[in-house]
């Protein structure tokens, strides 16, 4: 029973990491090292959510001394560089709560650095359990206590950062700045550990008319909306169609994760796990159409990594996807028709959560190759006019504090809605196509957000969180007036919620 809860938040927590959200993929991931301290899974992903890089260093430590092979923790540690001096706060992003309690256990002397690296390592584990003692704790003696002028506790930090999101800034700062092309590379199915030269592309996405809203737009309830879900208890999620009021519940699949529609609503992509025997399971791309996943067929056989976040191009010809191909996670590009896949980044960092515009010109998604540690929003502009050598271009939307992740386009194609988790936990924000006017949506709230997308109308943002009784469910939130209403009130957690035409 043991392993099998173990196994679970394993899943879970890497399901979480994946996908982008951020705190709870860290949450599950605590809750596995807790369970068991050497788990290598467990830290390497860990190593993906940690907000500074002085933590990443920690996870990535603590995996090669469990595993001194793990090829992929000694890039990413060599990736980091040496250790300075250079604290988190001087890189200009907000220092977040430290996941070691505050608390100094003396002097050690004639410690050597890989005693101090284990140290940390151990302390790392030691805060998942400690800290909210600890901060208990501090609140208790805070209240005895006159004003001080000693360093903040991690309660402390905690505590007013929850405070400022009470009353959070109207206005996130946001300056796009264009980054160089990546190279365009052509991947086969039975080669994708070892990447063949570059070549020129000849893909040009077919543009597609742009949905206006409606003069007057339409309640969230005169809509279908199509949740990803599981049951509590159980970790296989299936694919449910309900209406925009949270009734009428139709189960369409089972065993379907990471699901993307046609923009006629037609077919879907999604992913499955599948077992190549001898141990070898990968998650892989399906397409299939809506209301017959039975029917499905598989399109990617990377075997030896793992494909999330398959989004469908405008015109059905293309699946924009994430996979692990290097070592870390990359854009591809899989033509359906000549079974072809092409890199979009081909890079060091992490790129993952691509989202297609309607119009086929756009694909907005999350990197952190500019601050590595803290991802951002970038947008892949193709080139339709065929003017120049480069297929596409790449520019950076925004350079919030925190983690910015999830992005979505409005169906106009004129605004992104994406997350972002400044304030401790994820909140929703929206922007303009340039990457400015960014307005937070869901400010104040102790809650996850998550899977932020556009109404067809533009006049709500339809997500997912936690913020009553703890439990995932799909919210709607008006962009005006950021008014939230409760949708759906049932005994699944929501992971996914997308317009189904």
């Amino acid at each position: 029973m043991a392993d099998n809860r173990l196994r679970e938040l394993l899943q879970q927590g890497v399901a979480a990491a994946r996908s982008g959200n951020v705190a709870t993929a860290r949450r599950l991931l605590e809750q596995v090292i807790q369970l068991d301290e050497n788990n290598e899974q467990a830290w390497i992903w860990l190593a993906t959510v940690v907000k500074t890089q002085a933590e990443r260093r920690i996870c990535l430590q603590k995996v090669l001394q469990i595993n001194p092979n793990n090829a992929t923790a000694k890039q990413a540690l060599a990736r980091l560089g040496p250790v300075t001096g250079t604290s988190a706060a001087s890189t200009g992003r907000p220092t977040s709560p430290s996941l070691t309690p505050s608390y100094s256990p003396g002097p050690e002397p004639n410690r050597t650095a890989g005693d101090n690296d284990t140290v940390l390592a151990r302390r790392l584990l030691y805060g998942v359990i400690l800290i909210a003692i600890v901060g208990m704790v501090i609140i208790l003696v805070n209240n005895l206590r006159g004003p001080q002028e000693e360093p903040l506790s991690i309660a402390e930090q905690a505590t007013n950062a929850a405070l400022e999101r009470i009353t959070p800034s109207p206005e996130l700062s946001s300056t796009p700045r264009p980054t160089n092309t990546p190279p365009y590379i052509v991947v086969t199915r039975s080669n994708v550990t070892s990447l063949p030269p570059t070549f020129t592309p000849t893909f040009t996405p077919t543009a597609t008319e742009t949905l206006e809203p409606t003069a007057t737009p339409l309640g969230v309830d005169q809509y279908r909306l199509l949740v990803v879900a599981r049951a509590d208890g159980q970790t296989e999620t299936g694919l449910y169609r309900i209406r925009g009021d949270g009734v009428d519940i139709e189960a369409l699949a089972s065993d379907i994760r990471d699901v993307s529609l046609s923009f006629d609503g037609s077919q879907m992509v999604f992913v499955r796990e599948v077992d190549y025997g001898d141990g070898n399971v990968a998650d892989e791309v399906f397409i299939a159409p809506l209301t017959d996943a039975g029917s499905a067929r598989q399109l990617t056989e990377l075997r030896t990594a793992d494909a999330s976040q398959p989004v469908l191009s405008p015109n059905g010809q293309q699946v924009a996807f994430v996979a692990n191909v290097d070592g870390d996670q990359d854009l591809l590009l899989l033509d359906i028709a000549s079974d072809n896949i092409s890199a979009l980044t081909e890079n060091d960092y992490v790129d993952r959560d691509p989202n297609w515009s309607r119009d086929g010109r756009f694909i907005v998604f999350t990197s952190d190759q500019d601050s590595p540690g803290f991802s951002d929003i970038y947008l892949l502009t193709f080139n339709l006019s065929g003017e120049g050598d480069a297929p596409f271009t790449i520019q950076r939307l925004t350079d919030d504090g925190g983690n910015s992740f999830s992005p979505s386009f409005s169906f106009d194609t004129t605004q992104i809605v994406y997350l972002n988790d400044e304030g401790g936990d994820a909140d929703i924000v929206v922007m303009t196509l340039e990457g400015t006017q960014a307005r937070i949506i869901t400010p104040g709230e102790t809650a996850e957000d998550r899977s932020p997308v556009w109404s067809p109308a533009g006049q709500h943002i339809i997500f997912i969180s936690n913020r009553i009784d703890d439990r995932f469910q799909v919210y709607a939130a008006n962009v005006e007036t950021r008014e939230v209403t409760r949708i759906t009130d049932n005994d699944r957690q929501a992971q996914q919620v997308l317009f189904s035409p």
